[in-house]
């Protein structure tokens, strides 16, 4: 759905990306679920694949904190050649257990952890910090820049 569903009259929708909510995140009810978020003149909107909504006007954000991480891309986002040699590896590791030959398992571990690094993709972490909200802290990621744009609309909005 998109995210102009959720806006109110004469609400400008400022800023929109695509994330997941962290692990050690209380706001959301899935680890995992993939999430819209958009930033508008007067607050943040934020919605699942299930459809559940959650907002929060800026005048109840105390501040937003971020970093920058690299993380293993989901599975799905491999292309066919890293699942390809991914497979392979697990096949030769797999094989050098069952004949107990020490360097075949660790052919197929080192195959593993090129597809695991070629696979990296940078990942910004977000915490938004609520001074009056239950529960007070939104956490997510996203491999969108988004937090400089995002402070500043909190910023220049509330």
């Amino acid at each position: 759905m998109p995210l102009k569903n959720y806006l109110g009259d004469n609400e400008e929708l400022l800023l929109s990306w695509g994330g997941k909510p962290d692990e050690d995140d209380e706001f959301f009810s899935t680890s995992g679920t993939n999430l819209e978020f958009g930033a508008t003149d007067k607050r943040l909107i934020f919605y699942d694949d299930n459809g559940s909504f959650k907002d929060i006007e800026y005048t109840h954000i105390s501040s937003i904190e971020a970093e920058t991480d690299k993380e293993v891309k989901d599975i799905s986002d491999f292309d066919d050649n890293g699942l390809l040699l991914g497979g392979l590896g697990a096949i030769v590791s797999v094989v050098g257990v069952l004949i107990e030959i020490m360097p075949i398992l660790l052919i197929g571990i080192v195959l593993i952890m090129i597809v695991m690094f070629l696979n990296l993709e940078d990942v910004q972490k977000v915490k938004i910090i609520t001074g009056d909200e239950m529960p007070s802290r939104v956490n997510f990621k996203t491999t969108e820049n988004i937090s400089g744009d995002l402070s500043k609309i909190i910023r220049d909005n509330s």
